[in-house]
């Protein structure tokens, strides 16, 4: 009677399980991109070069400082990319379906890290990467 339940069940697990996979991959490369603190892929270097590490860096990534900004903005980002996935167009079970809905899942992680980390770099006067815009629009308006 609702054999399209079992079949939905198993398309959200596989939906959610690739944008909690992917967006675990890309956030600490995102979080180099973000703060320019060095961080990078898995397989190369991961978050171990990061400024977080070195005692004579004077500002240090917000992500790695924070657990608060850290784990709040990642946790945040993940927690809507997976509801974002699991929840657009659930009536098709097709693989370009599974796969439009994680892209879809990891375009509101992305949009969602970006944002929480600008704040996050703003809350920390992080003068690197995206919290340098902050900088380069006081010192113009200054």
């Amino acid at each position: 009677m609702f054999h399209w339940l079992a079949a939905y069940d198993k398309v959200a697990a596989i939906v959610v399980s690739l944008t909690v996979l992917i967006g675990a991959i890309i956030i600490t490369p995102l979080c180099g991109l973000l703060f320019q603190c060095h961080c990078d892929w898995p397989w190369q270097r991961f978050y171990f070069d990061c400024n977080y590490f070195q005692p004579e860096v004077t500002h240090k990534c917000p992500w790695c400082t924070s657990d608060l900004a850290g784990l709040g903005s990642i946790g945040m980002a993940l927690i809507l990319a997976m509801l974002a996935a699991l929840f657009s167009k659930p009536d098709m079970f097709a693989a370009k379906a599974i796969i439009s809905r994680v892209m879809f899942g990891l375009t509101i992680f992305m949009l969602i890290a970006t944002i929480s980390g600008a704040l996050a770099a703003y809350s920390q006067d992080y003068p690197h990467g995206i919290g340098g815009l902050y900088t380069i629009k006081v010192l113009m308006n200054d």
